[in-house]
Formats: structure tokens, sequence, C-alpha cells
């Protein structure tokens, strides 16, 4: 490339905020064709411009049909604004068509722009773009979390693409914004809470396709529990991106047909599967396997939170490596999308994620609070809107105190007709039960028009 070659603004802050050569970033850019989209801002500006202009067109189109209406020999007041060079009744049919085709065409290059089908893909066109930037630099290629997740990203990547979405300003219309705070973040806290064992510095990167496995012999304080083992990347600048996860409950070792609780402080052997995945780790990284008892509140916990010791017989850790490196690629045809809807964020999706630490009565406790924001669908007319909370509270070194509650909040409005459901659902347990309740009630418009409760108890199986 010669000095003077071109470099777009955004490309060059992108390239700036994550240490490269801008006019590397820039042939990049144009070669994977990444296309700016408006800001939220501006289309929230825009969507409220567009509902009052088909406002004044609805109007327009009722003063017409009441013009339509006066007689001739009662039109004296227009015939006199005729004189005067004002055709009421022709204008303003001119005014309202003009009107109409420049809603309609804004309308249609708006829809195109706000689809989940169109933001997506350059969305998706962006995160491809910072990928072959990083292949190009060397750099790891790891998201740890989505693109669009409430929570940081465990990987250099994933933290480039984020900034990538900001700085390129493309919007990208949540699919279900309510799952996003489970994606698994950097595991470092969870990490220091657990036993790890990690591996040498990688001199060459190693390729992984099928399901971790885990042999390891230990013994057990406790006749319950649970085992829990993670695979994680571990990256030279110390963030831990979980590849994949294993729980067993000890009491089910040998299946679950018949749960057989854990003798006491003799020895036993444990063969545990991990969940399926795909993943290089990277020279420079390490391979990180934690062991823990608790993953709460992922794992629900047992009656006994045990201490488990490992014996000294060997364990193993085998990774379904995969080595054929001439394999073809697989071409994927591009997927087929319904028509986009027109419609209107009236408020954007928002989420969530908060830990709290209570230390005078030694609990802690998550909430998760998800907006799925509120939609105005132009086909119908239907406003949707959507909420929901969850909180999980734990004290510690008291696996019965464990608490989760759901409430789902739902709303539908068209015109004068309105109506909402909320749903609310608590889990507890002791030592023999799971104990279930849940209420739902429905609205229409502010009367409560049903109501149902539930209350059940499931013997633990331990």
């Amino acid at each position: 490339m010669t000095e003077d070659a071109f470099v777009g603004t955004r490309v060059r802050e992108f390239a700036e905020h994550i240490n490269c050569d801008p006019e590397l970033a820039q042939k990049l850019y144009f070669k994977h064709k990444v296309s700016l989209t408006l800001d939220n801002e501006q289309k929230t500006s825009i969507g409220q411009e567009l509902e009052v202009l088909q406002n004044v067109s609805k109007s327009l189109d009722k003063a017409a049909k009441a013009l339509s209406k006066i007689r001739a020999e009662n039109d004296q007041l227009q015939t006199t604004l005729k004189i005067q060079g004002l055709d009421l009744k022709k204008q303003v049919g001119e005014l309202n068509d003009t009107l109409k085709e420049h809603v309609d065409f804004f309308t249609d290059s708006f829809v195109d722009e706000t689809s989940g089908t169109s933001s997506d893909h350059k969305a998706n066109t962006v995160a491809d773009f910072v990928a072959a930037v990083f292949l190009a630099t060397n750099r790891s290629v790891g998201f740890g979390t989505q693109p669009n997740d409430s929570s940081e990203p465990s990987t250099p990547f994933g933290r480039a693409v984020r900034a990538a979405l900001t700085i390129f300003k493309v919007y990208r219309k949540p699919n279900a914004p309510h799952l996003t705070p489970e994606i698994a973040g950097c595991q470092r806290s969870i990490d220091a809470q657990s036993t790890c064992f990690d591996s040498q510095v990688l001199d060459q990167s190693i390729e992984v396709f099928g399901r971790p496995e885990l042999s390891v012999s230990l013994h057990s304080n406790a006749a319950t529990g649970n085992f829990i083992a993670r695979l994680c990347d571990v990256s030279p600048d110390g963030s831990s991106e979980l590849v994949s996860i294993g729980v067993l409950n000890l009491s089910h070792r040998n299946g679950s047909k018949h749960p057989i609780p854990m003798p006491i402080y003799e020895a036993q052997k444990l063969h545990l599967k991990l969940d399926y995945t795909g993943h290089r780790f990277l020279i420079g990284h390490k391979i990180r396997i934690a062991l823990s008892t608790a993953y709460w509140p992922f794992i629900w916990p047992s009656v006994d939170n045990p201490i488990l010791t490992l014996s000294k017989q060997p364990a193993y850790l085998s990774l379904p490596l995969h080595v054929d490196s001439a394999e073809k690629p697989v071409q994927v045809s591009r997927p087929i999308a319904p028509p986009v809807s027109a419609l209107t964020i009236k408020r954007p999706p928002n989420s969530k994620r908060t830990v709290k630490r209570d230390w005078h009565k030694n609990k802690t406790s998550l909430t998760i609070e998800d907006d799925l924001g509120e939609t105005l669908y132009h086909k119908n007319n239907l406003l949707t809107s959507a909420i929901k909370y969850e909180s999980y509270e734990i004290s510690h070194n008291n696996p019965l105190s464990s608490k989760a509650k759901l409430i789902w909040n739902f709303e539908y409005r068209r015109d004068k007709w309105a109506v909402r459901t909320i749903t609310e659902t608590q889990m507890t347990s002791d030592k023999n039960y799971y104990f279930l309740t849940a209420k739902v009630r429905a609205y229409e418009q502010h009367k409560k028009v049903f109501e149902k409760t539930f209350d059940h108890k499931v013997l633990r199986n331990n």
C-alpha cells in the first residue's frame, strides 16, 4: 500500500483501538464489504417522524372524504377559495398522494435498515471483518460471549467485535435478549473458587472437536454432592474462556436408574463426559481443567456440600483432537429468511445482570432484569411489550437456602384493546423435597379476568 492510501475515519478509529495497521484494516474492510448503518438514536428519531407523517396522511384521508360529501350547491366557501387560487379537494388529494408516496418509500428503507435479517447480516459481516484482521495479525479468534451480549466478552476478539459494532454504528436486533445474560463470560472469578490444573504454555495450537472426557479417583466426606469439571482456555492476559463443562451428581455415578449414595471416605473412580465442543487452543495459551462441587445457579445444590479429595491414582483428561487439516471446507447455503416486517422500536431492549453479596447475612444473590422492549408492528397496528425478572440467592455453607424466582410480564395492545399476563414462579428445597410454587394472572385493560396458583413438591432422588 502507498503512504497516501485512503483510510476511512471509522476504520482508522477501530485500527487504533486494537493497535493494528490502518491500511491493512481498510483493505479487509473493503474486501468484506462492510456497510454502515444508522445508529439507534437516528432510528428512533426517524421512526417517530414516520409515525407522525402516517398520522397526518390518515387525517388528510378523512379530510378528503369530508370534502367529497359537500354538495356542489353548498360549496360557496370553496368557490370563493377557488377564485383565490385554492382548490381544496384537488390540493388536499395531491398533497396526500405525495405524502403517501414519500412515506411508503422511507418506510420500506427504514424496515430494511432495522429488520433483524438485514441488521444481523451487517453485524455478522463486521464480526467476519474483525476475525480477518485478527487472523492477518496472528491473534486469537474466539468469542467467549456473543457480540451483542450484555456481559463483558472474555476474549480480546469478543471485545474487539463489541467495539467494532459501536464504532461502525451497527444496530443488531437481539433475537432473544432474555437469553444473553446466560452466556458464559470470563471464568476468572469462578476459577478462583475452584481447584485448577493448568497445562504448560502451548508451543503449538491444538484443535478439539467432540466430547472431552475426564477420569479421576476421589473420596467424599458426604453421601451426596455434585462434581463439576470445566475445560477452559487461558489467554496470555489471564482471561479464562469456558470451552466445555461436565456435571455429575455423585449419587448417579453408576447411572441414574438406581442412584447410590457415595460411600464415606472410600475412593471412587469417576468418568465424566463434558459437553460437545469445537475449539482451537492457540500458541501461547494454556489448557485449564477447573474442578468444583458447586456451580450456582447453573446447578441446583445437593443436600450436602461435600469435601472431595483426589486420590493418588492418576487422573486423565482426554481431548477429541481434530487433526485432519486437509479436510475440505463445507459450503453452507445462505439461509432463506421470511419477508421483513414493518416495525418501530418504541422502547429498545435492555438487559442487566447484578451480583450482590450481603456479608452480614453471608448471602449472595444474582438478579437478571431483561426488558425485551416495546415494538409496534405496522401491518396490524399491534404493540407488544415484555419484561422478565430473575433472582437467585444462596447462603454460604447452606445449600438448602437456595431460592430461585422468575417473573414474566407480557403486554399486547391495539387501539382501545389491551391485555396483559403476569407469571411468577419460585423454587426452594429442603432435605427431602423440591418445592415449586407458581401464579398466573391475566388482565384486560386494567381489570383482572383470570388467576390461578400452583403449589407442588417433588421428592428428591439425591
